[in-house]
């Protein structure tokens, strides 16, 4: 590809000048295809200060899976506007380029290039160093289509050492013998090629005969053969015999020219000798006159965690047949004959890969790739803000474990051109997504924390399957309308149980929802150190409270602020299942004992729970959906000692619900339970 040369001694020898008032200039933009619109992704966007105005700058971007780029320049003089050059590269390798001037910040500059096909093919050449027969340079002669870049090489050289991923390595091996070394390149479009060879390593005492040639572009029977023999530290070539295959004399000289008198594959020998007396042989069938049929495969390939996509290529025209086999014998489809076929490996791991075609007229083709699978994927979308994207952002990827405890394993800020947000390498597995605004946005306190998508309680949340990831994960804040002002005050407090520790520990940092009568988010705060939240100067209603903590159902408390209580004062507990409105979650003071709830799920329509209590009593009886909707409510008589007490609930549909015994002094406890028809 053509590279854009930065003359760097302009940038060094340039003096810098940072004025009194200096600005930031932020450049975001996209590339996209001529052809369909699609965005280019990893595709590189140079970015250039005017040194000779006083602003020497220079940067590289490149494009993410949205086509988009993003650079923020510090220090820029106000004045006089400083200049940059925004340049990038097209299919044919022709520089697009565009300025701007500061003074414009923010700037958006877009670019439209034509794409080729993003077929690639991973080849290289190896040379042994004269000094140490065992050491060898290899150079990556692979192609990339114009508009492509290789953006990764992966060497396996085949002996068990490190791979490399250099474009250009050097390999010394330990012992002589015959290695595969394979070349395993990705481009920019997704591409993926590799390409093994055999190498031979001779032990350094020895000599290796060797040879490459030329046809002659003009006469196909003629052609040009060069001596590339390995001969050891101290010795020299004293003899050369070349044998052309086609009963002519042979050849003595090192480089020598042979002309064929008919077409055919002949079968070409050199054999030299040393100065210490080593003798070795050479042969390689050539092929002279018209081309032969070509049918030689390869293999490309595009992977999400375990889930591979191959892709057969072959250089014949004629029909094909093929023969795929992926490595992977505890798959129960661990072979196709498909062209393209798609194949979801049982573990990470490194698996050999062979595709065997034959066409038409009988050619054959084997390619054996070695391909790493690994467990991990990019997780990535972009977060809006009503008609907004998100300025300033942060976002929360929460993985849901075995047990169903939930785990915060990765926190982004974010707040690009586009709200765009990335996690790389993420594990399989099933996760939450939980987006918020931070205070520096333009949009804080207008819009309530997230969940994907648009979700504001964890269990409404979509969960996101890795699995293959359906990128993008785009989603919008909740809009917040906000209280109507009023002398009404709603306080309260959030105090954790055994989730934490023990003793009605204040809850800091938990977020908590203020709602209407109709469930719509007017505010949310956090309780402070003290576990403590306020709602103050508030308008006379109906309203919910609703502490929010992923993987916690809340049981939330449901008022109406009048004339008669214009403030309330709600306590909530949290412990290890529930998050519940009451004075606390542990058994009350009138209870000696409550036993979970048997059948779980009920059985026929109803359910019992076992409850001791110390006294006569009439506790009452509530049970909430996951949402924290109060769905049944009854009170019942109980007697001192123990209590077998049966609820319905023959009306209530699928799905899990909380049932909350409250004692006649407030305490309150509850047992979750499932309901499966």
């Amino acid at each position: 590809m053509k590279k854009i040369v930065v003359l760097l001694s302009i940038l060094l020898s340039a003096v810098t000048f940072i004025h009194a008032q200096t600005m930031s200039v932020h450049l975001s933009g996209t590339v996209t295809a001529e052809s369909t619109g699609a965005p280019v992704a990893s595709h590189e966007v140079i970015i250039m200060g005017d040194s000779l105005n006083g602003f020497p700058f220079y940067a590289i971007r490149h494009t993410n899976a949205n086509g988009v780029y993003d650079c923020t320049i510090q220090n820029v003089p106000v004045s006089p506007a400083a200049v940059f050059t925004v340049s990038t590269l097209d299919c044919n390798n022709y520089i697009i380029q565009q300025t701007f001037v500061s003074s414009n910040s923010p700037v958006v500059v877009n670019f439209v290039i034509c794409i080729q096909p993003a077929h690639c093919e991973a080849a290289y050449t190896y040379y042994h160093d004269t000094l140490n027969a065992k050491s060898f340079h290899f150079n990556s002669t692979s192609y990339v289509p114009a508009g492509s870049i290789i953006i990764s090489y992966l060497w396996d050289f085949g002996d068990g050492s490190a791979p490399a991923t250099t474009q250009d390595p050097w390999h010394t091996y330990t012992t002589a013998g015959v290695y595969a070394a394979c070349l395993t390149i990705a481009t920019s479009t997704g591409c993926t090629s590799v390409k093994c060879q055999e190498i031979h390593v001779v032990e350094q005492s020895g000599c290796e005969a060797k040879f490459e040639y030329q046809r002659d572009s003009s006469n196909l029977l003629r052609f040009h053969f060069f001596d590339t023999s390995n001969v050891p530290q101290g010795s020299t070539t004293t003899s050369r015999s070349w044998d052309f295959g086609d009963g002519s004399a042979h050849g003595t000289t090192s480089d020598p020219w042979h002309i064929y008198d008919v077409p055919g594959e002949y079968q070409v020998c050199l054999t030299i000798t040393t100065s210490t007396g080593c003798t070795s042989s050479k042969c390689v069938v050539v092929h002279a006159g018209a081309n032969p049929p070509n049918c030689e495969n390869w293999i490309t390939y595009t992977s999400e965690l375990l889930s591979v996509h191959f892709e057969g290529h072959t250089h014949s025209t004629y029909a094909t047949t093929w023969e795929w086999n992926f490595g992977d014998p505890a798959s129960a489809a661990n072979t196709s004959s498909l062209q393209s076929p798609q194949h979801i490996y049982t573990a990470a791991g490194t698996y050999i890969v062979t595709l065997h075609t034959v066409d038409a007229t009988g050619c054959e083709s084997s390619r054996t790739m070695t391909l790493y699978i690994h467990g991990f994927a990019d997780l990535h979308g972009c977060v809006h803000a009503g008609d907004n994207i998100v300025d300033h952002g942060s976002i929360e990827l929460i993985c849901i474990e075995a047990n169903n405890a939930m785990t915060v394993v990765a926190t982004q800020i974010f707040g690009d051109s586009l709200g765009s947000y990335w996690f790389s390498d993420v594990a399989a597995g099933h996760y939450y997504l939980k987006a918020e605004l931070l205070p520096s946005s333009a949009y804080y306190g207008q819009y309530a924390p997230t969940y994907y998508t648009e979700a504001l309680n964890w269990t409404n949340a979509v969960m996101i399957e890795l699995g293959t990831p359906q990128n993008p994960y785009n989603f919008g804040l909740r809009h917040m309308s906000g209280p109507l002002h009023g002398n009404s005050n709603i306080n309260g407090t959030v105090t954790q149980g055994s989730k934490v520790n023990t003793g009605g520990t204040a809850a800091a940092d938990v977020e908590v929802l203020l709602l209407d009568g109709q469930n719509a988010v007017l505010t949310y705060t956090r309780t402070d150190s003290e576990g403590q939240f306020h709602f103050p100067s508030i308008a006379l209603g109906n309203y919910t409270v609703w502490p929010e903590v992923t993987g916690l159902p809340t049981v939330p408390a449901h008022f109406t602020l009048n004339e008669a209580t214009p403030d309330i004062n709600l306590p909530f507990n949290m412990n290890s299942s529930t998050i519940t409105y009451g004075i606390s979650n542990a058994i009350p003071q009138d209870f000696s004992l409550v036993e979970d709830i048997s059948p779980n799920p009920p059985v026929d329509g109803s359910a019992d729970i076992l409850v001791t209590v110390k006294r006569d009593l009439k506790i009452e009886l509530n049970i909430y959906n996951q949402m924290g909707q109060l769905m049944q409510s009854r009170n019942t008589d109980v007697n001192k000692g123990s209590n077998l007490i049966r609820f319905s609930v023959a009306d209530l549909p699928n799905g899990t619900y909380f049932l909350q015994l409250r004692s006649p002094e407030g305490g309150s406890v509850s047992r979750k339970f499932t309901i499966v028809k």
